[in-house]
């Protein structure tokens, strides 16, 4: 018993293989605003197997969250043996709705979404 205890508890700090892989999603930062300006557009990551995927960026946090999700990026692409990326078209412009960070349709107004 003791040695799958001693693994997963260095899987947990991040010091072994046999980690699990993690989605990065921008729901899982600060995506808290007051104005469209408080956000950043982030591209999202999941996994697929060993395969990374991005995803086009289409999604945003606050931008003051934008260093931890960089760094949660890379500690989850050193897992991948391969990657994929759809083609991407360019997305609508950020907004601040409801207090959360967002990006609209590209034919959509947002000039009173703050």
């Amino acid at each position: 018993m003791r040695r799958f205890i001693v693994p997963c508890v260095l899987a947990a700090s991040g010091l072994s293989g046999c980690q699990q892989e993690a989605d990065v999603l921008a729901t899982q930062f600060d995506q808290s605003c007051t104005t469209a300006n408080d956000c950043v557009r982030v591209e999202e990551l999941t996994h697929s197997g060993s395969m990374c995927v991005y995803h086009c960026p289409d999604a945003a946090i606050n931008v003051k969250a934008k260093a931890a999700f960089d760094a949660a990026k890379t500690a989850a692409t050193s897992h991948c043996t391969s990657s994929a990326m759809p083609g991407c078209v360019a997305g609508g412009p950020l907004a601040c709705i409801s207090g959360r960070c967002s990006t609209a349709p590209a034919d959509q107004d947002t000039s009173n979404a703050d």
